[in-house]
């Protein structure tokens, strides 16, 4: 009885934060948390007697909360929270929830997709640089696209031009997928931007892609040319 005069007092007072209260330390108590979703429902966006925006965010939240905690329904709470995010618009807290509700669905495409959203609100370029490495490793590793996390790390460079990270997973991909003319380039922009040692090394690196894979010894001989002109030394060129 107790729990139904709550549930009608809150249908009479939506925006008493108190009333609430009482209802979910009744709905513990009686094992009720079905009915305290589907009343919540009600308030919450997209609901029967939603009113105001704000109020009806407050609803949707705690529906997922109630979804996802005591109904153990992670599907349903994000299906919630998007519908407010629909409705009001992508913020980080609420995107870091639906973040974790597709990795407990193991929703990966889904997740992916929250990282290209929460891009779109972060400026801070480290910040930015996670979410990217993230979103690489992503697409390389559990979604095995390697076009997708190529182009994932190639944004990491549009950024930050001599990200190590960036540059050694392209370098992987375009070794594993004999993507010899795209490792070319790679190498080539990469000595642009180093000196010593490391650009002899990359330049004997590029020497040996252009001999062997790409078959162009011409081009070869220039590079290891320029590792002796830069090693007299060097054992292999």
């Amino acid at each position: 009885a107790a729990f139904e005069t709550y549930k009608t007092l809150l249908s009479e007072a939506p925006d008493d934060a108190d009333v609430r209260g009482h209802l979910e330390r009744l709905a513990v108590e009686d094992e009720r948390f079905a009915d305290v979703a589907t009343h919540y429902a009600r308030f919450a966006v997209g609901g029967e007697q939603a009113t105001e925006l704000d109020l009806a965010a407050i609803y949707s939240e705690r529906l997922a909360e109630v979804q996802d905690e005591h109904l153990r329904d992670a599907g349903a709470a994000r299906t919630t929270l998007e519908t407010l995010s629909a409705e009001r618009g992508d913020d980080l807290s609420t995107l870091a929830k639906l973040d974790g509700y597709a990795q407990r669905l193991q929703d990966w495409r889904g997740v992916a997709a929250i990282c290209e959203r929460r891009l779109a609100l972060i400026e801070a370029p480290e910040a930015r640089r996670d979410v990217l490495f993230r979103l690489g490793a992503l697409w390389g590793e559990t979604l095995d696209d390697s076009d997708a996390a190529a182009q994932c790390w190639r944004r990491v460079l549009d950024e930050d031009p001599n990200n190590a990270q960036a540059l050694a997973a392209l370098e992987g991909i375009f070794e594993r997928d004999e993507k010899y003319d795209d490792l070319a380039a790679l190498l080539m922009a990469r000595i642009d931007d180093t000196e010593g040692e490391e650009r002899t090394k990359l330049t004997f690196q590029l020497a040996q892609v252009l001999e062997t894979q790409l078959e162009n010894p011409h081009d070869a001989l220039e590079r290891y040319a320029a590792v002796l002109e830069a090693d007299s030394g060097h054992e292999d060129a």
